[in-house]
């Protein structure tokens, strides 16, 4: 399928903008941290006041909050939704194509169905989703008032707010999964767009001039 010069030159871009946060991404310590994440709840403890204590191995928040300095990027600036959608019109391969849509397609389903914990506080009920956007908008990114609030809910006790760190972690993990996946596609849309946009504008002419 053949796209205007200036479309190809703007989804090159897109695409090679995408490697290089991908790349800070993978430079994380966070991620290095993340395989031991880890958590439990035990019961009847005898050193514990109420006879309760929490197992919560994850990330540092330090490593945390750098690695969201990079993920918010994809989750505004270059939303990954919209990367995915250039995939529709790639001159690639239809079935590289479909894959990409669906893949991420099964990523939101995921997200919407709960990866790890279903937080039920109160008479709500916050799946994967909801409590990503509450610790990222609500503590970490230009915190939003109504988030804030409900990060509050979170909070009004040591199992419930252990579980959405863990949930939002494990959110983070499957998005760094999907991303550094759709890195290695990207470099097959980007030949491909390289070798459209070479054929669109091709060099000077090699022909003798007229005498």
């Amino acid at each position: 399928m053949s796209k205007p010069k200036g479309k190809t030159a703007t989804v090159l871009d897109t695409l090679r903008l995408f490697k290089e946060k991908a790349d800070e991404l993978r430079s994380s310590s966070y991620l290095k941290q993340l395989p031991d994440q880890t958590w439990a709840i035990r019961f009847n403890d005898p050193t514990s006041e109420n006879g309760i204590s929490i197992v919560d191995i994850r990330p540092d928040d330090e490593s945390r909050k750098a690695l969201i300095l990079t993920l918010r990027f994809f989750e505004n600036e270059l939303k990954l939704e919209n990367v995915v959608a250039l995939y529709k019109d790639l001159p690639i391969p239809e079935d590289q194509r479909r894959c990409v849509v669906e893949s991420f397609e099964r990523v939101q389903k995921k997200l919407a169905s709960g990866l790890q914990f279903i937080l039920k506080v109160g008479n709500k009920t916050y799946k994967s989703r909801e409590i990503f956007e509450t610790l990222m908008y609500g503590q970490y990114c230009h915190p939003q008032e109504p988030l804030r609030k409900r990060l509050k809910l979170f909070k009004t006790s040591q199992v419930t707010w252990m579980m959405a760190n863990q949930e939002f972690d494990k959110t983070i993990g499957l998005y760094c999964e999907y991303i550094f996946w759709l890195y290695d596609k990207n470099d097959i849309a980007i030949k491909a767009l390289e070798t459209l946009r070479s054929v669109q504008e091709p060099g000077p002419s090699s022909s003798p001039p007229l005498s």
